[in-house]
C-alpha cells in the first residue's frame, strides 16, 4: 500500500475537512486508530492565530468542534470559531440566543463575541460556550408605575395558563415534567403586572465577552415596552401581548422560541390537540428548522 493507503487489517475513523489542510492531522490519522478528543483539540488550538479561516478550513474546524465537544477534555481550554470565522476561547464566546439583548449590546457597532452560527449549540455547551441569556443582565433603570394592569394579567397567573404553557414546553427545557409545571405554576401565580410609563432599562455583560478590559460593561440605557424580574413585570400602557411574549418567555428560563406560544396562550388560544400543541413549539411562522427537524424533510 501506499503511504497514505493503511492495510485493510487497519480500521481508521473518518478523518474530517481539517485532515485535508494540515499534514499533521493526516499523519495523525495513519497511525492511531482512535484519535483522542484532545488531539482534534490540539489541532484546533494549533490554527489559532490572528488570520481569519477560509471558508474551507472553518467548514473543518466546525467538524472538530463536534468531535471535542462529544467527549469534552477536562481543564483544557478549547477554542472554537467566532461569527467572524477567527478560533478563539470558548469560554470567551457567547451562543446568540436573545437577539434583542444582542441588538442593545451592539447598538453602535459590534461588539459581542458571538460562537459561529453553523456550530451545534450542544457541542458549544459541552465546551462552555455561554449562552447570552445566561450572561447577559437587563436592569430596570426608571418606571413611572400608572397603577392599573392588562386585561391578559389574570389569564397570565391562571393555573390553566401555567399548565397549557407546561403541556408546550415539556420536550425543550431540561426540567423533569412535574418540576416544570411546579415551577411555571408556582412562578406565574405570584406574578404581578403593572402598566407603566418610560420603561428604561440597561444590558450588562462581563468584559470578556465584549473585548471590554473591565469586570462588567452595561449598555446606554434605553426604553422598552416591557420587563419582567423579581415577581413584577412592568408593560406599557394597553400593551399588547405579543410586546411580553418573548419578554416572559425568557424570564420563566424557557427557550426563546417559545415566546410565540407564550403570546398566543395569553390571547386565549387553547393548546388542545396534539397537532396544536407541535406548532406552539416549533416557533412562529418563519422559525429556522433545527438540524434534527431538517433530516426529516423530503
Amino acid at each position: 500500500p501506499t503511504p497514505f493507503c493503511p492495510p485493510p487489517s487497519v480500521s481508521l475513523p473518518r478523518a474530517p475537512p481539517l485532515g485535508l489542510l494540515f499534514p499533521s492531522l493526516r499523519f495523525l490519522f495513519l497511525f492511531a486508530t482512535t484519535p483522542r478528543p484532545s488531539e482534534y483539540a490540539d489541532l484546533l488550538q494549533a490554527r489559532a492565530t490572528d488570520r481569519r479561516l477560509d471558508p474551507n478550513e472553518l467548514a473543518a474546524a466546525s467538524r472538530l468542534v463536534d468531535l471535542v465537544g462529544d467527549a469534552p477534555v477536562a481543564s483544557k481550554a478549547v477554542v472554537v470559531p467566532d461569527e467572524t470565522g477567527h478560533l478563539r476561547p470558548a469560554r470567551d464566546l457567547v451562543l446568540d440566543d436573545r437577539p434583542d439583548l444582542r441588538a442593545r449590546i451592539d447598538a453602535h457597532g459590534p461588539r459581542l463575541r458571538g460562537a459561529h452560527p453553523r456550530l451545534a449549540a450542544s457541542a458549544c455547551a459541552s465546551l462552555g460556550v455561554q449562552r447570552l441569556s445566561r450572561v447577559a443582565r437587563e436592569s430596570l433603570v426608571e418606571s413611572v408605575d400608572e397603577g392599573g394592569e392588562p386585561a391578559w394579567a389574570s389569564r397570565l397567573r391562571s393555573p390553566d395558563f401555567a399548565e397549557r404553557l407546561a403541556d408546550v414546553a415539556v420536550v425543550d427545557v431540561e426540567d423533569d415534567e412535574d418540576a416544570l409545571r411546579s415551577r411555571l405554576a408556582s412562578t406565574l401565580a405570584k406574578m404581578r403586572v403593572v402598566e407603566a410609563r418610560n420603561v428604561v432599562t440597561r444590558v450588562s455583560v462581563p468584559g470578556r465577552f465584549v473585548d471590554d478590559p473591565s469586570s462588567t460593561w452595561a449598555s446606554s440605557p434605553v426604553a422598552t415596552p416591557a420587563f419582567a424580574t423579581g415577581d413584577k413585570c412592568w408593560v406599557a400602557p394597553d400593551a399588547d401581548p405579543s410586546t411580553i411574549g418573548d419578554v416572559l418567555a425568557h424570564y420563566l428560563e424557557l427557550p426563546g422560541h417559545l415566546g410565540h406560544a407564550v403570546t398566543t396562550l395569553l390571547r386565549g388560544a387553547v393548546a388542545s390537540s396534539t397537532r396544536r400543541t407541535a406548532a406552539l413549539r416549533r416557533g412562529p411562522p418563519g422559525t429556522l428548522v433545527e438540524d434534527d427537524g431538517s433530516q426529516r424533510l423530503v
